[in-house]
Formats: C-alpha cells, sequence, structure tokens
C-alpha cells in the first residue's frame, strides 16, 4: 500500500512539470477561419490626350563613312531648325538613337559570292514632345520637308492621367462596395470591414478620335484615353 501510494504521487507531479512546461493557449481563428465576401469592381474614366511622344529622324547612306556623316548632320540641324521655330522647347527634345552601320551590297545571283559594295547608313533619331496634339499633323509636314525621312514611335498621352487613375480606383471601389452588400443583403448576413484588396490595370485604352482640320495633311488619330482599374476585395461578414 505504501508503495501504491508512492507511485500515485510521483505520477501525479510529473503531470504538473509536464502542464507548466507545455502551457495550453486559447484557440484562435485562423486567417484562413474567417468569413469573408469576395468581389471584383471596376472604374473607368475618359480623357483627351494633350500630348504626343513621337520619333522623328534622318537616315542617310553614302559609300564614304564620312560623307554620310556629313549629310546626315546637315539635315539634322535643319530638321532641328524647324522643331525650334515650330515652337519645340530645348527640354522636350531628347536624342534617342545615333547610330553607323555598314552594309553590303551584291549583285543579283551573287548572294552566296564576295561583296561587290559597301554602304554606310547613318541614322540619327530624336525623341520629340509635342504639348498641343492638334498641331501633330502640321509638326510632321514641317520635319519631313526639312529633310525628317524617319517617322515612328508615335504614343499619346495626358497630363492629368495620375488624376484620372485616382478618380478609376475609388470608382472601382465603390463598385465593388454595392457588388458586395448586394450579395450580404441577398444572403441576409451583415458585411464588415475590408479584409483584403488588391488593384488590377491603371493604364490606357484608346478609343478612335479624329484631330480637328487643324492637324494638316497628315491625318492623325490619337483616339480617347479611358483609364480602367480593377480591383478584388474581400469584405469580412459580420456578427
Amino acid at each position: 500500500m505504501f508503495n501504491k501510494k508512492w507511485i500515485l504521487i510521483v505520477v501525479m507531479l510529473g503531470f504538473v512539470v509536464s502542464a507548466c512546461q507545455n502551457p495550453v493557449s486559447a484557440p484562435f481563428a485562423s486567417e484562413d477561419q474567417v468569413r469573408t465576401i469576395s468581389v471584383e469592381g471596376t472604374g473607368h474614366v475618359s480623357l483627351d490626350p494633350t500630348l504626343a511622344r513621337i520619333t522623328i529622324g534622318v537616315q542617310t547612306s553614302d559609300e564614304n563613312a564620312q560623307e554620310a556623316v556629313q549629310e546626315n548632320n546637315q539635315k539634322v540641324e535643319e530638321v532641328m531648325k524647324a522643331l525650334e521655330e515650330f515652337g519645340i522647347s530645348p527640354e522636350d527634345l531628347q536624342t534617342s538613337d545615333f547610330s553607323i552601320r555598314e552594309q553590303a551590297d551584291r549583285e543579283p545571283g551573287l548572294e552566296n559570292k564576295e561583296e561587290t559594295d559597301k554602304t554606310y547608313l547613318v541614322s540619327n533619331l530624336v525623341r520629340v514632345t509635342l504639348r498641343d496634339i492638334d498641331q501633330l499633323g502640321a509638326l510632321l509636314d514641317e520635319t519631313v520637308q526639312a529633310g525628317a525621312n524617319r517617322i515612328q514611335g508615335i504614343q499619346f498621352d495626358a497630363e492629368k492621367k495620375a488624376e484620372a487613375n485616382k478618380e478609376a480606383l475609388k470608382l472601382a471601389m465603390k463598385d465593388a462596395r454595392v457588388r458586395a452588400e448586394t450579395i450580404a443583403d441577398t444572403a441576409d448576413v451583415q458585411l464588415g470591414e475590408v479584409y483584403r484588396v488588391e488593384t488590377f490595370g491603371g493604364g490606357p485604352v484608346y478609343a478612335e478620335r479624329e484631330l480637328e482640320e487643324a492637324a494638316g495633311a497628315v491625318p492623325i488619330s490619337p483616339g480617347q484615353m479611358e483609364i480602367q482599374v480593377r480591383v478584388s476585395v474581400s469584405y469580412q461578414i459580420g456578427q
């Protein structure tokens, strides 16, 4: 009997020590256990482009590299002069590329034989920002007449695009809220606080829009910019 009592006491002490070393915590709800309503919302804001970015340049060729460079320099000077007279400020002009490339000419039927002549191609490109897109057609006419023979990479933009992005985001969040409230009312539950938000988009989409007659002889369609923002929102279900 004496031995059984001591055995019982030792077992109980061992249990107490074990409980102290491994305290039991009250269970908390994990993130996966949070009940939510997840919806998507979209926001659209339309605005007209207010500026254009375009690459304008000159390409020349000659059997003599120095002659090709000199001719190119002369024509580029004329193009830059035309841009200045058109009212383009220096901060809206940036050289985007200058290259000298050797090109081998072969007579027809001699593709697998030795080169007959070599021509040097010189290219000088300038990135131009025009802040009055109604004048884009006229600008292209002036630069071509001045000697430009490379026109590429026309891009339209708006100076107030950042504000339009913010407004589209607000509209997307409002749209998501309306959708979530509709679901909550239908399910007869209370809509709680926002639990998670993800945003997508924000880039412009263009719709065709013709320039006014002031655009000049070159027809350009900058279109209308539509900023689109999409959000994915999860709301907690209230108690």
